[in-house]
């Protein structure tokens, strides 16, 4: 458990941080709680939280069946599945049509995939924008 001083107002006041949380608990009735930097849980927190409020529904999870995080978990894994697949097949053609081996049919396959990615991201994020 971790123990701070907070020194105002002329005298000390003990805080302890409660486990498995940030939030602190008062020791001796003192005044406010110790001021820290953003821990590292919160951060990533903060992070999962802003990826739910992008890619889940408003008003989660009463807004929608109770099949619905399955189905979505389905159909990432067959997007995911589909564009390794592209990557393979366009990495196939390079090769079959005298790009050469190796390195270059693969960067050019990835480069394809990069750019198909970002706009789904931009899309993604533009329904959000739109949508909220």
């Amino acid at each position: 458990s971790h123990i701070a001083a907070n020194h105002g107002g002329g005298g000390v006041a003990l805080w302890q941080r409660v486990p498995g949380s940030d939030r602190w608990r008062s020791l001796d009735g003192g005044p406010s709680p110790p001021r820290a930097g953003p821990s590292r849980r919160s951060g990533l927190r903060e992070a999962q939280s802003a990826l739910e409020a992008v890619l889940l529904p408003c008003d989660f999870p009463h807004s929608v069946g109770p099949g619905y995080l399955r189905y979505v978990q389905w159909t990432s894994i067959g997007l995911v599945t589909g564009k390794v697949e592209s990557i393979l097949a366009t990495q196939a053609a390079l090769f079959a049509v005298g790009v050469g081996a190796g390195a270059v049919p693969m960067a050019a396959a990835i480069q394809w995939v990069l750019k198909d990615g970002v706009g789904h991201a931009a899309a993604i994020g533009y329904a959000t924008v739109v949508n909220t």
